[in-house]
């Protein structure tokens, strides 16, 4: 993490964490873990403004006064499990499917040039960007140019192309038009997957002077948290396959066109399903998407601007028979006063139709952080793509002092 988490990511978490505790409350067997995506070229740079190590950085974020795992417990988040991305077992895993994938020929070295976003850590061509800016977050580009290793990613094109159109692995379905119309049909290129620019990552062991790209060291600790090549865990066969990723809609990308490659590149099942939910926005239309999923377990995976962080959550499910009709607002006073309910009525009926939010309660009250629950749970599963309106009441301050 570069700076402390938005309620985006407490969005994510809050909602993936209800999942949990309903499937846990039907007597399903449950694995929900959840983490910290620490390395990366913003975070070096941040750690040498704060004057202190990239490791310093990322513990003081991570486990520090108002830290990641402060504030999950401050949710009440029911984990049961916390990985970070430097925690030495990870580490080891990465570089044993990094050089499984060079081994097998899918990863070679050659140079790369074209442009890159720091914040979101993303490699763009000329083509791809939107008026000379990042197209996920608008933000300036920069030239890159130098040597590194690329995974074979136009080797996958047609099998990713197959999984996305032909099959339900990616919902709601808007979702595939995007992936298909603005990556797949202009043409897959290989993705640079090690960087010697800078050093805070996790080292290619049969080339020191490179360190694993940030999203493959990121989206490979679904797997590694469950033990995959390491001995600190020994429950991949269990729980792997994942039925749902459950991400937020900015990074769906890398979980419906590089993941799968990846795993095809590794002899490994694919997720069943990548499911993209939405944003909060402060103003604009709700938008209301219900997928059909039958799903096993669901993981998740909120990645924001300025701020990357990977959650996961395992849950079991069952087929639903019912839609949820009601969303309550839980918003705790930072003053340890009694907490309190928002109901916001909905209609399943007519899925457009923007929803009130408007708080029945004083505005002068301060928050301390907005938790967003399902009320009616025959299916919590079917959840909702949603941007949701909050011009009423001001949420700015929801998290930035803890």
């Amino acid at each position: 993490p570069s700076d402390k988490l938005h309620i985006g990511h407490t969005y994510c978490t809050v909602a993936t964490d209800a999942i949990a505790r309903y499937k846990r409350m039907c007597g399903y067997d449950v694995m929900f873990l959840t983490g910290t995506d620490e390395h990366g070229q913003k975070i070096e740079e941040k750690a040498e403004a704060a004057g202190v190590t990239p490791k310093q950085f990322v513990d003081n974020i991570v486990e520090g006064p108002g830290g990641v795992r402060a504030l999950w417990k401050l949710m009440n988040i029911s984990n049961d499990r916390f990985i970070r991305t430097t925690d030495d077992y990870h580490c080891q895993s990465i570089q044993k499917i990094f050089r499984k994938m060079y081994e097998k020929g899918d990863i070679y070295k050659g140079t790369y040039k074209g442009k890159y976003c720091k914040p979101c850590e993303s490699f763009w061509t000329e083509s791809q960007l939107v008026d000379g800016k990042c197209p996920d977050c608008g933000r300036e580009v920069m030239d890159a140019e130098e040597e590194a290793y690329f995974f074979r990613l136009s080797k996958y094109a047609d099998r990713v192309r197959h999984l996305l159109e032909d099959t339900d692995f990616l919902q709601p379905r808007s979702r595939v038009n995007e992936m298909v119309n603005n990556f797949i049909k202009p043409g897959l290129e290989d993705l640079c997957v090690s960087r010697t620019s800078f050093s805070w990552g996790i080292p290619v062991d049969f080339d020191p002077g490179h360190v694993v790209y940030v999203w493959v060291d990121a989206l490979f600790n679904y797997t590694t948290a469950l033990g995959f090549m390491n001995d600190r865990y020994h429950d991949y066969d269990k729980y792997w396959p994942a039925d749902v990723h459950f991400v937020g809609k900015e990074i769906v990308r890398f979980h419906s066109i590089i993941w799968p490659a990846m795993l095809m590149s590794m002899d490994m099942p694919l997720p069943k399903h990548v499911y993209g939910h939405g944003w909060l926005v402060m103003d604009g239309p709700a938008s209301w998407t219900f997928p059909a999923l039958r799903a096993r377990r669901i993981t998740t995976s909120p990645r924001g601007v300025g701020m990357p962080v990977v959650s996961r959550i395992s849950v079991v499910t069952s087929p639903s028979r019912s839609i949820s009709r009601a969303v309550a607002i839980s918003v705790p006073s930072r003053t340890k006063m009694p907490g309190f309910s928002v109901p916001v009525t909905t209609s399943v009926d007519s899925p457009s139709r923007p929803m009130d939010v408007s708080p029945r309660v004083p505005r002068s009250r301060s928050w301390c952080s907005i938790q967003l629950s399902m009320v009616v749970f025959p299916a919590f599963l079917h959840m909702p793509t949603m941007d949701m309106v909050f011009t009423p009441f001001n949420i700015s301050s929801s998290c930035e002092d803890i």
